[in-house]
């Protein structure tokens, strides 16, 4: 499946939206990892980032090479309730739109529009983001 990086989503959003401050939203759980992203460090020349707690999460742990972006607000805590949401899960969905049978696709449909809102359903589904090529 070819997917889109962090990196390279905020650089589209930041050519079609340039005049918006645009605050990228991931979970506590992938603060940990996302030294491990593509260019993690060039995330920050488009977008600061906000960090959500998951539902059942624990407290978000800052590793020591994220601090610097931290401390310049860069990388801030957005108090929310958590919510029992998956980037991978809505990836997982929006692929199987693509599907050969029409029963997964609709199953995959339900889910993605029952996980986020409907404008953003309609972008990934227009945009044909996070397709697979079918099975």
């Amino acid at each position: 499946m070819d997917l889109m990086a962090g990196i390279d989503t905020l650089e589209d959003f930041s050519l079609r939206y340039p005049n918006h401050r645009i605050t990228w939203i991931i979970g506590g759980d992938q603060v940990r990892n996302l030294p491990t992203w593509k260019d993690w460090e060039s995330l920050f020349d488009f977008a600061r980032l906000g960090m959500v707690e998951r539902a059942g999460g624990t407290f978000i742990e800052i590793p020591p090479e994220l601090k610097v972006h931290h401390d310049r607000e860069h990388l801030i805590r957005v108090p929310m309730p958590p919510v029992a949401v998956s980037a991978t899960d809505i990836r997982r969905n929006a692929a199987l739109l693509n599907h050969p049978d029409a029963d997964i696709r609709e199953t995959a449909r339900t889910r993605l529009r029952n996980s986020v809102m409907p404008a953003v359903a309609d972008y990934i589904e227009s945009e044909k983001q996070y397709l697979a090529r079918p099975p």
